[in-house]
């Protein structure tokens, strides 16, 4: 932590920062002993339970039920029991957040009553106070009726079913990702020893059809050598692969010039022909996985962060995945604060430290930190305001969370009005449409299928962003010629979605725009 000098006599905060306290106004409507609260702790195969009033007089001692369905209705008996007996006008569950353990409690206690959730650090804190040094579920349970009297819970916000798979959609697609990052450098490592130098010949290896051939083809130098120029090129035919002439040199002088391999260079090479399999079947999961994400992103209002120079469909369906809807969020600020984008803070009188930034929902805030790298690289929207931060001296990680921070603000904007970007310190909006159809020719997606994603998105484009989108369309200036093509892509894709996509999209949007047509279909996810 840093220390930092703050003048105008700031204290720091002056009262103790509460979430939602409406318990205690019923309390104090109802009368606290007509309030029940039900302290649930859950384990892998039983919960705890106990009942109190809001004073914490216990009404139901503590009690084990099995995870199971008999279980839990078991344990709704007995709430209801209770409630009845001590004339209960309100009762309020208070669940441990414990992984995805109290996710099949909560659900069935959510249909009959208010469900609160506690976080561990929070029920750990405040277990400090009644026994540091011993920890019991008699105890626990104790902690969590004191975070639920104290309005330290957080109120359970149901997704939709659509949203839940969205998200589980996007974490398994970073998992592979993950993977797939592991096994190239796994990969990198026996490469140099079968062909020592070979990985420095080609600037996207993993992606070039002519690097995987040779790499599956060859367990040393040797054999490239004695093939020859025209042998090579008439070998990487054979095996799917085109090679020019000036890179079929070039190979040939770096065989020529290489190493010698690794004495177990056969077995090393046997077992990255194997890698290589096990690669291509990473990249079909994530081919499936991002095509699926696409299909919920044009679903929602989070296709419009595709205007935004820097954001992938990958980076604008993980935001929604990981958010939820933008209602859900009343300032930008709850946005960027549930993800931890602030530092941390210590003062007490005259010390005033401030450190890294705080804790947060991880998977938000590493999709929002991505965000914040790409808008500040040179090719994003915020390139310039990127570059006079690191002129400042900032570095990468200070910039990205930076960045990510009024991102949320930005976003939050465009989400809730239905606006494309537009900012006077960054670069034009790109073409939604045209970013659409670049990545579903990226990913290998057909004609029809393309055209019933772009229809999805066309929707949700506000009327004064249309004449960008009929422009983009029009001049082909979507068709990236630049851009690798991986996965399932072809040629054969882009000149279908072309000749089937583009002008039905065309005819779409022109009538939609002489009509004034702005009206879209409803988001799956809106509360």
């Amino acid at each position: 932590m840093s220390k930092s000098t703050r003048g105008n006599g700031r204290g720091g905060t002056l009262v103790l920062k509460r979430g939602d306290d409406s318990l205690r106004r019923k309390a104090q409507k109802l009368g606290g002993e007509r309030i029940g609260v039900v302290a649930v702790d859950v384990a892998k195969e039983r919960v705890s339970a106990m009942v109190t009033d809001f004073f914490g007089n216990v009404l139901v001692p503590p009690e084990n039920f099995p995870v199971t369905a008999a279980g839990l209705a078991l344990l709704e008996q007995r709430i209801v029991a209770a409630g009845r007996e001590h004339a209960l006008k309100h009762i309020v569950i208070g669940l441990e957040q414990t992984g995805r353990l109290h996710e099949p409690v909560r659900r069935v206690l959510q249909q009959r009553w208010e469900v609160t959730l506690i976080h561990p650090l929070v029920t750990h804190h405040l277990r400090q106070g009644i026994s540091p040094s011993v920890k019991t579920d008699g105890i626990d349970m104790d902690a969590l009726f004191r975070a639920v009297a104290g309005c330290y819970g957080s109120p359970v916000r149901t997704l939709p079913v659509a949203c839940e798979r969205w998200r589980a959609v996007h974490r398994a697609r970073e998992q592979i990702v993950d993977e797939r990052t592991t096994l190239k450098l796994r990969m990198h490592e026996r490469l140099h020893a079968v062909l020592p130098g070979f990985a420095t010949q080609f600037a996207n290896l993993w992606s070039s059809p002519t690097a995987m051939a040779i790499v599956a083809g060859f367990d040393g130098p040797d054999g490239i050598r004695r093939l020859g120029e025209q042998g090579l090129k008439r070998w990487l035919r054979e095996h799917g692969a085109v090679c020019r002439q000036a890179k079929a040199a070039a190979l040939l002088a770096w065989a020529g010039n290489a190493v010698p391999p690794a004495a177990a260079a056969t077995t090393e090479a046997a077992i990255l022909q194997a890698d290589l399999k096990h690669l291509a079947m990473l990249n079909q999961r994530i081919e499936t996985y991002e095509r699926q994400s696409l299909e919920f992103l044009v679903q929602t209002p989070f296709v419009l962060l595709l205007s935004v120079l820097g954001i992938s469909h990958v980076l604008g369906s993980g935001l929604g995945a990981e958010a939820g809807p933008m209602s859900f969020y009343p300032t930008a600020r709850n946005l960027s604060g549930r993800a931890g984008l602030y530092p941390r803070r210590y003062q007490s009188d005259q010390t005033d430290l401030q450190g890294p930034m705080a804790q947060g929902e991880p998977f938000l805030r590493d999709v929002l930190l991505k965000i914040g790298r790409c808008l500040t690289w040179p090719r994003g929207a915020f390139s310039a305001w990127g570059e006079s931060r690191r002129a400042a001296g900032l570095c990468e990680r200070q910039i990205a969370a930076a960045m990510a921070n009024r991102f949320c603000g930005i976003a939050h904007v465009m989400l809730l009005r239905g606006q494309t970007f537009k900012h006077p310190a960054a670069r034009e909006p790109v073409s939604i449409l045209g970013k659409l159809l670049n990545v579903a020719a990226d990913l290998g997606i057909d004609g029809v299928a393309a055209t019933a994603l772009a229809m999805e998105a066309a929707t949700r484009i506000p009327l004064q962003s249309r004449p960008l989108e009929i422009s983009e369309l029009n001049s082909g200036a979507w068709k990236n010629a630049s851009r690798p093509r991986e996965l399932g892509a072809s040629p054969g894709t882009t000149r279908q979605i072309s000749q089937t996509t583009v002008p039905a999209i065309l005819a779409w949007l022109q009538k939609a725009e002489n009509n004034h047509d702005i009206a879209h279909t409803t988001d799956f996810r809106s509360p």
